[in-house]
């Protein structure tokens, strides 16, 4: 299977899921450790589709305000 198909499977079945351990995702798509590290930089980092739940489980947020709103936000300097 190509890689775009393999990851509009993988959406799929995670939008109906919400959560997915990472070796269901294994276990379904007959994938290896590279890949699922592949879907995790791509859904995670590029997408902003998902967060990581103690490199377990791949969690759905489905857009980017929910990711940004987990990443801390920088704190401006005190004005002297």
């Amino acid at each position: 299977m190509e890689y775009d198909a393999l990851v509009a499977k993988v959406i799929e079945l995670f939008q109906r899921e919400k959560r997915v351990p990472y070796r269901a995702f294994k276990r379904c798509f007959d994938v290896d450790d590279e890949y699922i590290e592949d879907l995790k930089i791509d859904l995670i980092e590029v997408k902003r589709l998902a967060i990581d739940e103690n490199d377990r489980i791949l969690v759905w947020v489905g857009d980017v305000q929910a990711v940004t709103s987990q990443v801390p936000q920088a704190t401006q300097p005190l004005a002297a």
